[in-house]
């Protein structure tokens, strides 16, 4: 009897074991902390957590390392820009056809991007762009969902800026490039919210709708056809994603903690706490990465 109570014990513990390593997951990320992959991880993070799910963030220097991370281990979850994460290379990450394990399970946050002044110089307007006789240092991330439209707008101004852009890799640098006064305006997206609490002025939005009231920037443009544009971070899986990580990451996206902090954020939500399934989501992007693809 003994024995076979130590038996029973042993299975019990192993099934324990077994439950909790399969609550515990990690997400990769490829740009650097500070940034909005960073601030939209940690809120999806909060709500995994609420639902009982560990969740180990992992910082990596390059996508292909993220990448490889995640399609080596079955519990690791890529977290990154949904426009970066395309089915050919992108100029930030290469092909999702390389890696034919790792595909969409979720966007997480959608959010416009701002053109906005730092804190410390939000006495320039749109004068200001025209008139400076010193060129407007903006910061601006490489990435196509930022550099693209941005280019775009400069290059069909109504009237001539005096701008001079500056090129990061993450809005993370460009956050500090800010605090350190670098640059005299950004435009962004996952940061914008924060930099306006800080003092931060927004002349114009990537979006007609925005948390920020603030026009079009394709308004200011001889385009009658400008596109709105924004940023979405998205989660990507590495083939079936288990049961109880399934459920638990849909509780989190469609919980009121995630809700309330999307919101405090300035976030919208479109994926699956919304009910919209991976494939609907998939062909949405696949409509954005034409647009992107087009304006190059």
């Amino acid at each position: 009897m003994k024995i076979k109570a130590l038996i029973i014990t042993a299975l019990f513990m192993l099934n324990i074991s077994t439950m909790a390593h399969s609550k515990e997951i990690d997400l990769a990320l490829y740009y650097k902390p500070g940034g909005g992959s960073d601030r939209h991880s940690s809120i999806i993070a909060k709500s995994l957590e609420t639902q009982g799910v560990t969740v180990n963030k992992k910082f990596f220097k390059t996508c292909v390392e993220a990448l490889n991370h995640v399609k080596n281990n079955n519990n690791a979850y890529l977290f990154g820009i949904a426009t970066d994460l395309r089915p050919k290379a992108s100029g930030k990450c290469p092909g999702l056809d390389s890696y034919s394990g790792v595909k969409l399970y979720s966007t997480v946050g959608d959010m416009p991007t701002m053109f906005c002044t730092i804190p410390k110089k939000n006495n320039i307007n749109w004068n200001t762009l025209q008139n400076s006789n010193e060129p407007i240092l903006v910061g601006n991330v490489t990435a196509d969902a930022n550099w693209l439209p941005f280019q775009l707008f400069l290059k069909n101004s109504k009237t001539p800026l005096n701008i001079k852009v500056i090129p990061y890799k993450g809005a993370g640098e460009v956050k500090r490039a800010a605090a350190a006064g670098n640059i005299d305006m950004m435009f962004i997206a996952g940061i914008s919210a924060q930099m306006v609490q800080q003092g931060a002025k927004c002349l114009a939005s990537s979006s007609k709708t925005n948390w920020a009231d603030a026009p079009f920037i394709g308004d200011f443009t001889k385009l009658t056809d400008f596109p709105e544009t924004g940023l979405q971070t998205a989660v990507y899986s590495n083939g079936t994603v288990p049961a109880d990580i399934d459920k638990a990451m849909k509780a989190a996206l469609s919980s009121e903690q995630f809700a309330g902090d999307m919101a405090e954020n300035k976030l919208g939500h479109s994926g699956l706490g919304t009910g919209k399934n991976s494939d609907t989501q998939w062909k949405e992007l696949t409509e954005i990465f034409k647009l992107y693809t087009s304006m190059k």
